[in-house]
């Protein structure tokens, strides 16, 4: 009978998993991530924690942070590393606090590589082989996520095609 009132209590706070954001270091967030999942599966104390841990996200528009949902923030603060015994998991700078569902909704849906590119724009290739050139957008091929640009520094306008809408940025 004890057992059940335990399992009754720990499926009401895991029914009321509040969504915490997390700081790391730019381009480490996967790792944190492959990190917390291996704390919490490991054999270690972490284990029983995972019950207050919910999902990780990291949204690709937002360099540094990750959405975690968990049932308290001090289960998370634990996990990571910022209170107790555990070492700190690598490249976490802190907890920011408690995102509302308002405020992380827009960052949690998925976004077309596409958007807020037009015609006619000028953008910065982010690798490849023409990495920090300067070029125009031609067309936009939205089903599948690519871009045919014209180079736009050069003297003569060198064309190039189907290059990932997620390899550039707007200047």
């Amino acid at each position: 009978m004890n057992a059940s009132v335990v399992k009754n209590e720990a499926e009401k706070e895991v029914a009321t998993m509040k969504m915490y954001i997390v700081k790391t270091k730019i381009g480490t967030e996967d790792k944190v991530i492959a990190d917390m999942t291996a704390r919490l599966e490991g054999a270690g104390s972490m284990k029983e924690k995972k019950a207050y841990i919910g999902k990780m996200i990291n949204p690709a528009h937002l360099k540094g942070y990750l959405f975690v949902e968990a049932t308290e923030e001090h289960y998370l603060e634990a996990v990571v590393g910022l209170t107790g015994n555990a070492l700190r998991i690598k490249n976490v700078s802190s907890i920011v606090g408690e995102a509302t569902k308002e405020e992380s909704e827009p960052h949690l849906q998925p976004r077309k590589g596409t958007e807020g590119l037009e015609v006619g724009m000028v953008v910065v290739l982010k690798d490849g082989a023409w990495k920090g050139e300067e070029a125009r957008i031609i067309s936009i091929n939205e089903t599948n996520d690519t871009l045919s640009l014209e180079l736009w520094g050069s003297h003569v306008p060198i064309p190039i095609d189907n290059v990932m809408a997620n390899s550039v940025r707007g200047i």
